[in-house]
């Protein structure tokens, strides 16, 4: 699970965050990766909803896909985004595998 992702604020829109999803294709030994993302509906404002939206869509125009699993923990809410290398990894399978020991 990758848990945080950033790129340094000065260096945003010059391909950095793309160019490390594509190195991340190529770990192929998993049948995937799984992202937490902030979920939109619990945004504090409109403008952190645009934030929340904003970095699904990098992530989705960069081949990872949303699921409909949502989790809280601590008070934060997340959506899950998983970059597939199985086509197996529908969203309950990604369920009973992240609760594998």
């Amino acid at each position: 699970m990758l848990d945080y992702f950033a790129v340094e604020n000065s260096l945003r829109g010059k391909g950095i965050g793309g160019k490390c999803i594509t190195l991340m294709k190529k770990i192929k030994p998993y049948q995937g990766i799984i992202l937490e993302v902030d979920a939109p509906d619990f945004a504090q404002d409109e403008a952190d909803k645009n934030i929340c939206l904003r970095r699904i869509k990098f992530y989705t125009n960069n081949g990872i896909r949303l699921t409909n699993i949502s989790e809280s923990l601590f008070g934060a809410h997340f959506k899950l985004m998983v970059l597939d290398f199985s086509s197996k990894n529908d969203d309950d399978a990604i369920i009973k595998n992240s609760k594998k020991k």
